[in-house]
Order: C-alpha cells, then sequence, then structure tokens
C-alpha cells in the first residue's frame, strides 16, 4: 500500500474582499511553484481540507508576514470551534502547528451558502481545519503547504495480542 500523500486535497482562500474563493491546491503542492498569499485582508479565511483527519500542517514560506493573533478553527458538525494548536506559529518562518485531532471533527461538503455565499472549488466532504487573523501588516506568501495524516498507533503488545501470538 502507498504511503499516504503529504498533502492536502484542499487549500482555498476565502477572498472577502472579491466575495469568492481561491483554489491553491495545486500551488500548495508544487515546491517552488507560484507563491500565493494568505490573509490580504483580516476578513479572509484559510481553509485546509482532506478525505482523512490530520493533525499536522507545514507551511514553506516564500515571504514572511506580520499577523495579530490567528484563530485556528475545526468543524464539529454544527458550527466552526476554536482549538488551540500545541505551538505558537506566527508566519515568521518556514514552520507549522500540530495538535490533538478533535473528537467530535466531522466532514464537511461546502455549498453555496456554507460557510460563505458564494460556490466554493467543489463540493466534496472533507475534514477542515480553518485560520484567520486578527490584523494584517504583511501578508504571508506561501511556496507549499504540507499536512500529516493522523494515524492510530499501537504497542508491540497490541499487535501479539490482535495476531493472537503468546
Amino acid at each position: 500500500m502507498p504511503a499516504p500523500s503529504p498533502f492536502f486535497s484542499a487549500c482555498w482562500i476565502f477572498d472577502s474582499s472579491a466575495a469568492a474563493y481561491v483554489n491553491n491546491t495545486v500551488e500548495a503542492r508544487i515546491p517552488g511553484g507560484t507563491a500565493f498569499s494568505i490573509f490580504t485582508d483580516t476578513a479572509d479565511f484559510l481553509y485546509l481540507g482532506h478525505a482523512a483527519r490530520f493533525d499536522l500542517t507545514a507551511f514553506i514560506l516564500n515571504t514572511a508576514a506580520t499577523v495579530g493573533v490567528i484563530t485556528w478553527e475545526y468543524y464539529n458538525g454544527t458550527a466552526w470551534t476554536r482549538f488551540i494548536p500545541h505551538l505558537t506559529y506566527d508566519f515568521t518562518i518556514d514552520g507549522g502547528i500540530s495538535f490533538e485531532v478533535p473528537s467530535d471533527w466531522t466532514p464537511l461538503a461546502f455549498a453555496a451558502g456554507t460557510p460563505h455565499a458564494p460556490a466554493p472549488p467543489d463540493t466534496t466532504a472533507r475534514y477542515w481545519i480553518r485560520a484567520s487573523v486578527a490584523s494584517t501588516t504583511t501578508a504571508p506568501d506561501i511556496n507549499q503547504i504540507y499536512m500529516n495524516p493522523y494515524a492510530a498507533y499501537c504497542t508491540p503488545g497490541d499487535v501479539s495480542s490482535l495476531i493472537q501470538v503468546a
């Protein structure tokens, strides 16, 4: 079985000033590809989605940023819910966040009006996180975004019990 891809299946920006989604999925996968900006306005959102749950996202920057407090959220089936990553990340250097996978994390299929008025790039159900910022002085310019698929781990004893080896 091949290893899971280290990339998101959707990397979208909701550009509030244009009232439109910008699909940067391909650009987020290509090393040294076309850089793209996020958080050019404080009302913009970065949406990162994947078919399977994930517990880490990492950013390779083209241009470092100066942004205010970053709010990270996931969708719980009813509403966007704030979470606090393990490490603070502010887009001033290459890096990212890791987090505990929420027990109530639910896939969401975007549609016109959900979560914003315009039609999204597609309507595939995914596990999403979204980020927004309190202020922007210099918007982050991104070269690439990675993710880590969430996996459940077990001990050698768990494996022995499963395959019934004494």
